[in-house]
């Protein structure tokens, strides 16, 4: 019964993670488009 469970924290682990990379992806993303239209506003 003890590897369900522990199978079951890892995935919950690795959600957390992936979560945070994608918002660590997302606010670079939003980062480089702000820095794009500025240039782009400025030209």
């Amino acid at each position: 019964m003890l590897k369900p469970r522990r199978n079951l924290a890892t995935v919950a682990t690795l959600k957390v993670k992936a979560s945070g990379f994608i918002d660590m992806e997302a606010t670079r993303a939003n980062l480089l488009l702000h820095e794009l239209f500025g240039q782009i506003g400025s030209a």
